[in-house]
């Protein structure tokens, strides 16, 4: 299985036995991160243009068929992650049941309404509360987010979260949450490949510290999970 998803970007590919599944990522370096970054750049610039109301919208309907244990992409997370994460199937398909009941329309537009007050803010000027002055929200051009292992479907719900802001985002996904996750990408694609034009997942160890620090470099925000430790690392 393809274990990484770039848009329209190709690269070369290794194969790593992981709980014997056959999983094919790419072989990184630092150049390759530079290039990713500048395609993410150019396709966000695209995504503003798409109305948040639209993207809450191809979310939701891709979180709906996940809650569909008979989805196709459902059916297959189901069978890869036992072996991949460890997890027996009747917990794989709890935490997925968990997750994704979370990421309903209306759920997703609450959350954007707590924090700014009002979600179109993120398409256009509007006013605030009962003044004359309008305000106008922009995330982030480029987020790269290092992402944990520990806890699945951590990094579906942080990917959504900044699809949420239009920002494009690049993710550092570790061995056990890269399957769902680019499984995931992978649903959305079919429904806007507008949106997922902005998403980029890949995994590279901590050690591969140039492609950490290119990454760092071509991203306006860096979100990081883990350990005082592990972050300092």
């Amino acid at each position: 299985m393809k274990s990484y998803f770039l848009p329209q970007i190709q690269c070369l590919e290794e194969i790593r036995t992981i709980e014997k599944q056959d999983l094919s990522f790419p072989k990184l370096e630092a150049s390759q991160i530079t290039k990713i970054a500048n395609h993410l750049r150019a396709a966000q610039k695209t995504f503003l243009n798409i109305s948040i109301f639209e993207i809450v919208d191809c979310i939701a309907i891709a979180s709906g068929q996940w809650r569909d244990t008979h989805h196709p992409f459902r059916r297959k997370a189901e069978t890869l992650l036992p072996a991949v994460c460890g997890l027996s199937k009747e917990m794989v398909s709890l935490i997925l049941d968990d997750v994704f009941k979370e990421l309903t329309e209306e759920k997703l537009l609450h959350l954007l309404e707590a924090e700014l007050g009002d979600a179109a803010i993120l398409d256009r000027f509007c006013k605030k509360n009962s003044g004359s002055t309008r305000t106008r929200a922009f995330g982030p051009g480029l987020i790269t987010q290092i992402l944990p292992g520990n806890v699945l479907g951590v990094s579906v719900v942080s990917l959504i979260c900044g699809l949420l802001v239009k920002s494009a985002n690049l993710l550092r996904v570790s061995h056990s949450e890269i399957v769902l996750t680019t499984l995931f990408a992978e649903s959305l694609q079919e429904i806007s490949p507008e949106i997922a034009e902005t998403i980029a997942i890949l995994t590279w160890d901590k050690k591969e510290t140039s492609i950490t620090k290119t990454a760092f470099q071509k991203s306006d925000l860096v979100i990081a999970y883990g350990s005082d430790e592990s972050i300092a690392t």
